[in-house]
């Protein structure tokens, strides 16, 4: 049989990178994920009040209960940074806020800016 020569451990330092590797990959997505989550389903709730806008009529009641959604799902979202606005036949919504991910040693700022823009149909 063929020996190999010269091999004597060196895949460990190797494998002890990749477990490292693997290790601050899962540290970040246990953070990051549901940080992106909730903002992604917050971004969802801002479409479905603009595709019902069309029935309310008050920009104010709209901004309620974005807030209202906000506050649920734990995003720093105040007044002064949510406009809701209708222009003629189309409603605008803009919120921006920033959630900090904090990491050993280390918090990351992650800003968050949402747009909406659609047209209302009114029957």
């Amino acid at each position: 049989m063929y020996k190999r020569a010269g091999e004597r451990g060196e895949g460990r330092i190797g494998c002890l990178f990749w477990s490292l590797l693997l290790g601050i990959a899962v540290i970040v997505a246990w953070e990051m994920v549901p940080i992106k989550i909730r903002t992604a389903e917050f971004y969802d709730y801002m479409i479905d009040q603009a595709a019902i806008a069309t029935n309310d009529r008050s920009e104010e009641n709209i901004k309620r209960r974005i807030l209202r959604k906000a506050a649920e799902l734990d995003i720093p979202l105040d007044k002064k940074n949510l406009v809701v606005k209708r222009i003629g036949d189309r409603i605008q919504m803009r919120a921006s806020y920033m959630i900090p991910a904090e990491f050993p040693g280390y918090t990351y700022e992650w800003k968050f800016e949402h747009e909406v823009d659609r047209n209302l149909y009114i029957f």
